[in-house]
């Protein structure tokens, strides 16, 4: 099946399989490993870490339109990227998820999947 985002047969079992665009997914991680807007937790630690970034236009890496994004990876090395269209969306959902890991909520640790314009999944 081809991705409405990539344009490719991105689906394949990778630590980034839960996200809708995998291509996209990685490529911002790859960007989130050079350096977060914010991040919290620890995946050692905390078993969960989450990465802000709130400006992905001046990356050179193709992000494939995504604006903002949170980053989650969790102990098992599963990565999940939520995108967004603007840095006050991501940075809310970002204070949510920050909160929650503080507060000890681990069932609350879930990350709203909202994608830009080529596709929408449950928000």
């Amino acid at each position: 099946m081809i991705c409405e985002i990539c344009g490719t047969n991105c689906s394949k079992p990778s630590k980034f399989d839960s996200n809708s665009c995998q291509k996209r997914a990685e490529a911002i991680y790859d960007v989130a490993r050079d350096g977060c807007d914010a991040e919290t937790g620890s995946v050692t630690e905390d078993g969960v870490w989450f990465g802000l970034i709130n400006d992905l236009s001046d990356h050179e890496n193709d992000v494939y339109g995504a604006k903002a994004a949170v980053i989650m990876e969790d102990s098992e090395g599963a990565v999940t990227v939520a995108v967004y269209e603007s840095a006050e969306e991501a940075t809310a959902a970002f204070e949510e998820s920050a909160e929650d890991l503080a507060d000890g909520n681990e069932n609350d640790l879930k990350l709203e999947r909202r994608y830009d314009n080529e596709q929408e999944i449950d928000a």
